[in-house]
């Protein structure tokens, strides 16, 4: 191949291979002007080239000039090619200066620098006023690596990093310190003009300041959220009708998580109260100024509503208009208004409705209010009334006095005061009770019109005359009768009239004669001889029958008893008519035979009867408290028929207990020989209990076990009762201090001659075993060997004889039995009564003018175990004008009492009551609150001496039955008297 052959194929290659780089974009620093320019002149150099080669190969014709002119052409296409690229690269570096120059022209007081893409410097410059000796102090050359500007010592740190980032494309922002000043850099890629990346260029400004504020400006937002956060109220922030913010008060008060942020406000308000809150957002969105609060309900979590309180205020939240509501919670408000709204509706209908006249008067006694009651006394209408005093109505002889007594009173108090309505005085008896209200004292009256009262009882008092004189001729006749004469109620046995004859044969006056039972003033001798009260009561008709009486000296007396009925207008029989004739003379000689032991025995039984009767003491008295109670209280309130009606049927009900009682008492006391019959005991046990139950205080509880099924034994029912009731009685003679259990047990037993628990005395079979057991102190061995001895005893003088343990060894000996007694000191003692059991199938016999009263308005506490005497006794003292509390229970008592101890000015308790007398009640609380006034009642004769009064804190002893004249004066005496306790009895 020849040398221009040679050459025009380099020129070909050379050509073709520029032009393949050019295009393929090698070359980033160029231009596209640039570009094309040498695409242009490679592509004519390489048509030149292949000409040539043609030619010289001579692969082609080439005319001589064409051929001169291509070889001319390849050079001079050479030499334009370097021209083009010098001026390339001379350009490139003028507009990197260029741009370089203008950028850090355009931020003259900030740290700036550029790099290459590989994160050498190119140029660096620090702030004119520098801020920190660490920061750059002077210009960095180029080539020195970027790292040492940032002192990174990790290739990977965030400055470094952040150039790389921006190399791809990503602005970076980053902030870096250079000693105690803060920068923040920002950096981004240099592209060239066709968009590549050719290097990195950074500024940085100190931000120390900003960065100070911001942390002061976190510090002081984390204090208010705190006070937020931890506020009583509950806050919420609403921006365009959505929650963006709540506190922990809300969320503890509606339960609601974050899951309710950005939800509409209306979804928490109850639907009936939606228009109102929406009105009101839409008001302040207006600008209104609503700064007041207002009440309404929102829904909690659980599906519940509450009431709550709202204030809101308009505010700026992240920049943009928001409203921030203030709300705690109005649910108490809210049932404390309605309470107040249905309390002043009841007091108005309670004012309005009541059949009493209530007026309400000013200090000038000039009419502010009445009722409807109140407006049809007066016949006057409301607007009439209202302005005119109460003198306009009264009469006028009484004015000067009426205005006297409404000038001096400071106090409640109830009187009569006429009113002159039309020509006319109406009486009215008036509650009269000053108050204060709202600054001023009014007087409110509550009157019930007494004008027609008056006028009954002045037809009464006729009534009374003319019965009077009836009266006076009917005693004088049966007072000039020889024999005894009675008028008995069959109902209540109690006697109604006796005359003087009467009370020589019941060794009493006549006048003690009345009120009691006809049984104790003529007891009965026995069950033969019929009743002729319950006898006439069933029958209807007369009745006459032989009975036996003692006199005044105990000598029996017989008598023949004529009976007849009084009836009343319905037919049933009221009263009875008793009149006696003696027949002792030929019933005397029948008296003889009675023999020792029958003496012995009623000598005995006399005594349990007289025990008894001192245990009975008190139910009797309870008896006899409510019978003259409620019937004085009946008396008091004659205005209240339907009241009186309520007390006349307690007094029955009390009157039935008092019968019952002195059945039981005669049952008890008949007295016979020895009848031994087939008996079944159990029932005479429950009976006997029964009988013993109003025996004994009640601080003794009795507790039994009846677990027989059959009981029949050989034996005298009156001898087993008798039996029964000495050992319960001397048991609960071992409680009565202190009280406690009274254990009764009746049960079969099967004694072996194995057995060795058999007493020794009796012989192998089955037994009845009556067990009477209490929880006293129990008895020493030496006591315990003598208790059968006759005569002997452990009671003081007076209180018993010695005979009631020595006749029921003698009666359970008479019926083949035995008793064995167990006690140890402290444990009680427990009596053992066995008994032969008969053989099953043996049949058993089948039974057959008022004056005043002083008054006062102190609190009285009233405490008693009966419930008609704590009614009585709370009537009686609200009639007196006291405010009463009551209790049943004495620890219930002492509990209402601590609680607020100068409540009371007095209290009135019973003395004998379960689980703490009335004296232990009393001690208790003047312990304390000493000098507390106590009044204890009682019923039975308390021997207190004034020191035990004084220690016990007792001011005052009444005995039962208590009356309201009684119970008035003493309460007056106690309270206006000297302070001291232990000052007597009632």
């Amino acid at each position: 191949m020849s040398w221009p052959a040679l050459f025009d194929a380099m020129g070909l290659i050379a050509a073709l291979a520029g032009g393949l780089l050019v295009f393929r974009g090698s070359w980033r620093r160029w231009t596209p002007e640039i570009g094309f320019s040498i695409l242009v002149i490679l592509a004519l150099m390489a048509a030149f080239s292949l000409i040539g080669l043609l030619s010289s190969l001579g692969l082609a014709e080439c005319p001589g000039p064409i051929r001169v002119a291509v070889d001319l052409m390849i050079p001079l296409m050479w030499g334009l090619f370097f021209w083009v690229w010098v001026q390339h690269l001379t350009g490139l570096e003028i507009r990197s200066a260029q741009a370089r120059s203008q950028w850090m022209t355009t931020h003259p007081r900030v740290l700036a620098w550029t790099s290459d893409t590989d994160l050498r410097l190119l140029v660096a410059r620090v702030l004119p006023d520098s801020l920190t000796d660490e920061a750059p102090s002077s210009e960095f050359f180029p080539g020195r690596p970027l790292a040492d500007l940032f002192q990174a010592e990790n290739p990977d740190s965030e400055p470094l990093a952040a150039h790389r980032r921006a190399l791809a494309g990503q602005v970076s922002e980053f902030d870096h310190s250079w000693g105690d000043r803060v920068f923040h850099c920002r950096v981004e890629a240099i592209k060239d003009g066709r968009g590549r990346p050719t290097g990195v260029q950074g500024l940085a400004r100190d931000v120390t300041e900003q960065r100070k504020a911001e942390e002061a400006l976190k510090i002081t937002e984390s204090k208010y959220r705190a006070v937020v956060d931890n506020a009583l109220e509950g806050i919420v922030v609403v921006q365009d009708g959505r929650l963006v913010f709540y506190n922990h008060r809300f969320e503890s008060e509606t339960a609601y998580t974050a899951d309710v942020l950005d939800r509409s406000y209306i979804e928490f308000i109850h639907p009936d109260d939606l228009p109102l809150v929406a009105d009101r957002y839409e008001r302040r969105l207006r600008g209104e100024g609503l700064d007041y609060p207002f009440v309404c309900r929102v829904l909690v979590a659980d599906g519940g509503v509450r009431w709550v309180e709202i204030k809101a205020i308009p505010t700026l939240w992240e920049g943009k208009p928001a409203h921030i509501y203030f709300f705690k919670d109005a649910t108490d408000l809210k049932e404390a208004e309605a309470a107040r709204v249905e309390s002043e509706l009841q007091y108005k209908t309670l004012f309005q409705e009541s059949l009493s006249a209530i007026f309400v008067l000013d200090e000038e006694a000039r009419f502010v209010d009445a009722n409807r009651a109140g407006l049809d006394f007066l016949a006057c209408d409301r607007e009439e009334l209202l302005g005119r005093t109460l003198w306009d109505f009264s009469p006028p002889d009484q004015l000067e006095r009426q205005k006297k007594a409404h000038g001096t009173f400071t106090r409640p108090r109830v009187q009569e005061t006429n009113f002159l309505v039309g020509d006319s005085i109406k009486q009215l008896l008036l509650n009269m009770v000053p108050s204060k209200h709202r600054g001023r004292t009014m007087l409110f009256a509550i009157g019930q019109e007494v004008t027609p009262y008056r006028r009954v009882e002045e037809g009464l008092e006729a009534s009374r005359e003319a019965l009077k004189k009836q009266r006076d001729l009917f005693n004088n006749t049966i007072e000039a009768l020889t024999h005894p004469f009675y008028v008995i109620d069959p109902y209540t046995y109690q006697v109604l009239l006796a005359n003087r004859a009467a009370g020589v044969t019941a060794g009493d006056s006549p006048m003690t004669c009345h009120a009691l039972t006809h049984k104790r003033s003529t007891p009965c001798s026995g069950e033969e001889a019929a009743c002729p009260v319950d006898e006439i009561v069933a029958t209807g008709r007369p009745a006459t029958v032989e009975h036996l009486h003692f006199d005044a000296q105990g000598l029996p007396r017989y008598h023949e008893v004529h009976s007849y009925p009084v009836f009343d207008e319905q037919g049933r029989v009221a009263q009875v008519i008793v009149y006696s004739l003696d027949i002792t003379s030929r019933k005397r000689y029948e008296e003889e035979r009675k023999g020792l032991e029958m003496q012995l025995r009623q000598a005995q039984k006399m005594e349990a009867i007289g025990t008894l009767a001192g245990g009975i003491a008190h139910d009797f008295n309870n008896i006899l408290a409510a019978i003259s109670g409620y019937t004085e209280l009946a008396i008091f309130k004659q205005a209240n028929m339907q009241k009186t009606r309520e007390n006349l049927e307690q007094v029955l009900k009390a009157s039935e207990r008092a019968r019952q009682l002195i059945a039981q008492i005669l049952t008890f006391s008949r007295q016979s020989e020895q009848e031994l019959k087939p008996l079944e005991l159990e029932p005479i046990v429950k009976e006997s209990l029964k009988f013993l139950r109003a025996s004994l205080p009640s601080t003794i509880r009795i507790d039994t076990e009846m677990t027989v099924g059959s009981s029949v034994v050989l034996a005298d029912p009156g001898q087993m009762q008798q039996v029964l009731m000495n050992l319960c009685t001397n048991a609960s003679h071992a409680m009565y201090d202190r009280g406690g259990i009274l254990t009764v047990r009746l049960e079969k037993v099967e004694m072996t001659a194995e057995d060795r628990t058999r007493p020794s005395v009796l012989a192998p079979g089955r037994y009845l075993r009556l067990t009477v057991g209490d929880t006293g102190p129990g008895m020493p061995p030496e006591v315990l060997a003598r208790i059968f001895e006759p005569y002997f005893t452990t009671k003081k003088p007076g209180e018993g004889t010695g005979l009631g343990l020595a006749v029921v060894h003698g009666i359970v000996k008479s019926h083949g039995g035995t008793i064995v007694t167990e006690s140890e000191p402290g444990r009680g003692s427990r009596f053992h009564v066995f008994l032969p059991l008969m053989e099953s199938g043996t049949e058993v016999e089948a039974e057959a003018e008022e004056t005043a009263l002083p008054r006062g308005t102190e609190r009285i506490l009233f405490v008693d175990d009966e419930e008609p005497l704590v009614d009585i006794g709370r009537q009686m003292l609200e009639h007196l004008g006291y405010r009463v509390s009551t209790r049943t229970s004495s620890p219930e008592a002492l509990e209402l009492f601590m609680a607020r101890p100068d409540r009371f000015d007095l209290v009135i308790t019973d003395q004998t009551m379960p689980n703490m007398t009335g004296i232990q009640l009393s001690e208790e609380m003047t312990r304390i609150r000493p000098g507390l006034p106590v009044l204890l009642c009682t019923g039975f004769s308390l021997q207190l001496s004034e020191e035990k009064m004084k220690a016990a804190g007792i001011w005052r002893l009444l005995m039962k039955p208590l009356s309201i004249g009684q119970v008035a004066g003493v309460i007056r005496e106690i309270l206006d008297g000297p302070a001291e306790p232990g000052r007597g009895r009632g």
